[in-house]
């Protein structure tokens, strides 16, 4: 199957309710194939400026009045053991944030005012 076949299978079974999503997915894991395969659904929004929501406006707000303050940054550093395979690393990573917009969306100020954007998808840099 091509990609822009599986891109449109992904985006027809995003759109249907969740009670047929089930009965797809219980169908497909019985004869041991895999929905996993198909790419990842690209969301399109309607709203060219997409607002902040009133929690996102505090956050902004609040690094307004103290942008060195880290309180709202989480550290995290992950020691793995073993071997590392960069390539398998580098897909599992791009394919997180693909899947998770929130990973690719930055607040733009047009006019003075804050809204929100969602960036392509590109490639993670290791």
């Amino acid at each position: 199957m091509d990609q822009s076949a599986a891109a449109r299978i992904a985006q027809r079974f995003v759109g249907l309710p969740v009670e047929q999503r089930r009965q797809i997915l219980g169908k497909i894991n019985e004869t041991g194939q895999s929905f996993r395969l198909l790419p990842i659904a690209v969301t399109r929004h309607e709203i060219a400026r997409i607002p902040l929501s009133y929690a996102q406006q505090r956050m902004l707000f609040l690094w307004q009045m103290e942008p060195h303050n880290i309180a709202y940054n989480v550290p995290l550093a992950v020691r793995l053991n073993g071997p590392l395979n960069p390539q398998a690393l580098g897909a599992a990573l791009d394919q997180l944030v693909q899947r998770h917009e929130t990973l690719r969306t930055r607040f733009v100020s047009e006019d003075g005012e804050f809204h929100q954007e969602v960036l392509p998808q590109g490639n993670v840099a290791l």
